[in-house]
């Protein structure tokens, strides 16, 4: 019984340990994939960047989720046949809320003597930053084949791909 826990704890720690450039939240990772089937040897990968992920990392980590799946479906090269990557800008508002008793007080002075008039203020809200947050989504289209490839100019050998982005990332 002992060894067994001690297997599922040394288990548990090493998969706190794997770094996951698809996993979301703070700090986790660069963002999420969805994944289709179109056919026997197509697929369709959009990859979903968190906030802090570049367009680039964006780029890369569809490309590598299609390497992944070329490997898993036994074939050894893929061919992009459609790319595309959008942008999406979110703007938050920082607001910071005033509150009273505040009093504005005024003094006005003429030829005939000096008038104090006292006016409240009332609470409120004010904007006062506006952070942006932009976000990238690449979804690529692309077609799996097996064999020597031919011209390494218009598709990617998966294994090579797959390998150097898991050290990049």
């Amino acid at each position: 019984m002992k060894k067994l826990l001690l297997f599922i704890s040394i288990a548990a720690l090493t998969a706190c340990g794997t770094s996951d450039p698809y996993v979301g939240g703070e700090g986790a990772g660069l963002g999420s994939f969805t994944e289709s089937r179109l056919t026997e040897d197509r697929y369709r990968v959009t990859f979903i960047g968190e906030p802090n992920a570049t367009a680039d990392q964006v780029k890369d980590l569809a490309l590598l989720r299609a390497a992944e799946i070329t490997l898993a479906n036994d074939y050894d090269w893929f061919r992009v046949v459609n790319q595309e990557t959008q942008e999406q800008t979110t703007v938050q508002p920082s607001t910071v809320t005033t509150t009273g008793p505040v009093q504005q007080v005024t003094r006005d002075c003429g030829p005939l003597g000096c008038t104090t008039t006292v006016t409240p203020s009332y609470t409120g809200t004010q904007v006062v930053t506006v952070q942006e947050n932009d976000r990238y989504t690449t979804s690529i289209e692309f077609v799996m084949g097996d064999g020597n490839l031919r011209d390494p100019t218009v598709a990617y050998n998966a294994d090579e791909l797959h390998e150097s982005l898991t050290r990049r990332y």
